[in-house]
């Protein structure tokens, strides 16, 4: 982002950066004897009579549950159970399971290591000798699940691996209480499917043993995969938080789950840390409570007249308390002088301090476009906007070539925070139908997140983000865009906000239109992106010129910068008016486009309100809101091929 400090407001806004990590739990896979079915990475392994191939779904998503008398696990994504899922024909009840006698189907898991869950002490022993298995109240210190590792399972409490100074003799046991409560009590500890009472009856709970050899030929689940399954989705049923119920058992599972680990270190987390990772409880997928502050102001229901959004404070003012505060640094922005240039040279922007040279030097044939980031080779990380405590807004073309067997993704929220700074896993993402790589239009993704963001405005100094009606109006009015992109500096990953104009979408599409005719690259990447050019689901805006590093710069965004906000202050109240979706070139004079949000917001309501509390299926979901699906309303630019 070409960056200038903005006039409007000191940034401290709900804008996250996307994450990518890899995840670490073993994936049910079939061995080499089933390589003639072609397993793909979102595929899993099934006994014949149920196809032989499943497909790896959440639970919700999966039609053919009521098939499993014990679930068949596939890899877990993040802190969300996935099972593998039999695509065949639904049945209304459960499948003769002596008929999977009748096929010979060779599974092999491979593992190195296919311990038992409860007596696995030889796990501490190999990499660290000097701590021991024990269960989680017998050990003194237990200061990350990284050092104390997950090492079994006993009765209603993991065990890890615990430094044999730390040990303690007679353990008491461990009474804490809940973050939230209902009716004055703790939640209750919750299961994630109504199947559960029928899996734990059939065993699936059992420790210590493998499953389905009584049931199948040949086909296997081992007991960690089996017990990681049960232990994301069934807790109730399998009774494993005893009369604790959905209560954290160590002080620093606040800490820890803000640091990531309960998609990092699902085994240790799931259990020991139910409540912050929203296992369970007011933080779950599955709780439909709204959110309230002391003062009543809610952070759930967008509808809702008390529903509280847009208000910031600066960050300046978050520095007087006592919590840290960082923020990045940008070169200093000056005024051109009166002959519209900037006072001194432009040495400061040469090759030699290793920053990039933006200006446009007129030669069509260098591609430096940003056009939304379409480049299916690069490694986007985008820009994502919190508009109430469960959903996220971004850009579609930043999740269009996502594939989610590659890692999870997860969202870093309140960076500028370093005690409060967490990160959240994105769960189901829902771009919009009508998005069809690689062009920009419907440009826009709902990213629902894997438990709740906790609001407070008196300790974080921040709300959700307004949504813009459409009967507002913002053209010619100031706005401030923000993203973690490419600045005139060379660098990315540094979050700043620049001020735009914005422009209505007929003024710049003709401005648009003039300039890409003649330019024959800028024009085919223009068409691969815009076709019909500038539509009325667009807005857009420009930055006016600024001296940085010596030379002119325009405000605006860059590579990096997708997904962002674009915000204006309306009614005292920060609101979003679209998401930064595409511009011809960075530091350019011309006019950038964005996806307009209130075009879309009928659409946006109807995802979140039919995704509450994980009753239906993604599909379901989107079919029911397929109604606020709107056609392109434009023909092709005359300079664009018919192709």
């Amino acid at each position: 982002m070409i960056l200038i400090k903005s006039n409007i407001w000191s940034f401290n806004g709900m804008l996250v950066l996307i994450l990518i990590q890899d995840t670490h739990q073993v994936p049910i896979s079939p061995g080499e004897n089933n390589a003639d079915f072609d397993i793909q990475p979102d595929e899993c392994a099934l006994p014949g009579v149920l196809g032989f191939v499943g497909e790896t779904r959440f639970l919700e998503d999966c039609p053919s549950l009521n098939r499993y008398k014990i679930p068949i696990p596939s890899r877990s994504y993040g802190s969300v159970p996935r099972i593998c899922c039999a695509t065949e024909p639904v049945s209304s009840k459960p499948p003769d399971y002596a008929d999977y006698g009748d096929y010979d189907y060779d599974y092999d898991y491979g593992y190195l290591l296919d311990f038992t869950v409860s007596k696995v002490s030889y796990v501490c022993n190999i990499n660290k000798p000097n701590y021991e298995c024990v269960p989680l109240n017998s050990c003194g210190n237990v200061s990350s699940p990284e050092t104390n590792n997950f090492c079994g399972f006993q009765q209603d409490q993991i065990k890890v691996c615990c430094q044999t100074d730390q040990i303690k003799v007679n353990p008491l046991p461990s009474l804490r209480e809940p973050r939230f409560k209902k009716s004055g009590k703790p939640y209750s500890c919750q299961d994630k499917t109504p199947f559960c009472e029928t899996w734990a009856a059939e065993g699936a709970c059992d420790l210590d043993r493998k499953f389905g050899t009584e049931l199948f030929k040949n086909f296997e689940v081992n007991s960690l995969d089996m017990f990681t399954f049960m232990m994301l989705t069934c807790q109730e049923s399998c009774g494993w938080c005893g009369a604790k119920e959905c209560v954290d058992e160590l002080s620093g599972c606040e800490s820890f789950a803000r640091q990531g680990f309960c998609d990092k270190d699902t085994l240790f987390m799931s259990h020991t840390c139910r409540e912050s990772c929203g296992q369970c409880g007011f933080l779950s997928s599955e709780n439909t409570e709204v959110q309230k502050s002391s003062k009543s102001n809610s952070y759930t229901n967008m509808e809702d007249s008390s529903f509280d959004c847009g208000r910031y404070k600066a960050l300046d003012e978050l520095k007087q308390t006592e919590i840290r505060v960082t923020q990045d640094e940008f070169p200093e922005k000056t005024a051109l002088n009166d002959d519209g240039e900037c006072d001194g040279d432009n040495t400061a922007n040469s090759d030699q301090n290793n920053e990039r040279n933006l200006e446009d030097d007129g030669n069509d044939d260098i591609d430096d476009t940003s056009l939304g980031n379409t480049d299916s080779n690069a490694r986007i990380n985008c820009g994502l906007i919190i508009i109430n405590d469960r959903w996220m807004l971004s850009a579609g073309h930043c999740y269009a070539q996502f594939q989610p067997n590659a890692g999870i993704r997860v969202s870093q929220v309140r960076a500028y925070l370093p005690d409060y700074k967490e990160f959240i896993l994105q769960k189901r993402v829902f771009v919009h139908p009508g998005y069809e790589y690689p062009k920009l239009y419907n440009d826009i993704a709902l990213i629902e997140l894997g438990r709740r963001i906790i609001f407070d405005f008196d300790v974080f100094g921040d709300t959700p983000t307004c949504l813009s009606s459409t009967s507002s109006d913002f053209d010619e009015k100031i706005a401030a865009i923000t993203g973690f992109g490419l600045t005139e500096e060379g660098t990315s990953g540094k979050l700043g906000t620049a001020n735009v104009t914005l422009t209505n979408y007929q003024t710049c599409n003709q401005d648009l239109n003039s300039y890409v005719q003649n330019r024959t690259n800028k024009r085919e990447q223009f068409c691969a992106a815009m076709p019909y050019g500038i539509l009325d689901q667009n807005i857009c805006g420009r930055g006016s010129p600024l001296c940085s590093l010596g030379s002119v710069v325009y405000p605006g965004s860059c590579k990096g910068d997708s997904g962002g906000p674009v915000e204006v202050e309306d009614n005292g109240k920060r609101t979003l008016v679209a998401i930064i979706s595409g511009t011809i070139d960075c530091n350019s004079p011309l006019p950038e486009w964005y996806t307009r949000v209130a075009y879309f917001r009928d659409w946006i309501q109807c995802i979140i309100k039919n995704a509450q509390g994980n009753k239906l299926s993604k599909k379901d979901i989107e079919d029911r809101c397929e109604r606020f699906v709107r056609p392109l309303n434009g023909s092709k630019s005359n300079y664009c091929p018919n192709n």
